[in-house]
């Protein structure tokens, strides 16, 4: 799912952000259901399935970047048009099919602490001086 929240009257973006509230507190409230409860799987998806986590350290461009990338992968195999589309008829769904959930996120992190040597609230470029193509050595 994906809406603007940043767009429209005031209204419209409260509206988009209490929507977005609901559905994300609904998705996580699920997946920590079951990714705590693993040992109640069926017993076929015990050791292949699970979450993966990865923090780095990106400028905007390189995120919207990485997250095109991972989007197009996830669109081609998980996407409204993947393989297992036609799943969603019950008819068409083998006996031992259950649902799984798929979800990639991609986010900054808001209270993370700063690095080492930045002061919150400074940039990195603010650091290494008024020349913006300057290396360490000065």
């Amino acid at each position: 799912m994906s809406w603007q929240t940043r767009q429209g009257d005031q209204q419209f973006i409260l509206a988009g952000q209490a929507l977005n509230q609901v559905w994300l507190d609904r998705l996580l409230t699920r997946a920590r259901r079951s990714l705590t409860s693993a040992t109640s799987w069926p017993e076929a998806f015990e050791d292949d399935l699970g979450g993966s986590v990865s923090m780095l350290y990106v400028t905007p461009g390189e995120a919207r970047e990485l997250h095109a990338e991972l989007m197009k992968t996830f669109e081609r195999l998980v996407g409204k048009d993947h393989r297992f589309a036609e799943r969603r008829d019950p008819e068409r769904r083998p006996a031992d099919a259950v649902p799984v959930e798929f979800v990639l996120l991609g986010y900054p992190i808001l209270d993370s602490p700063p690095l080492p040597g930045h002061e919150a609230g400074t940039q990195a470029s603010d650091q290494a001086g008024d020349d913006p193509g300057a290396g360490p050595e000065g």
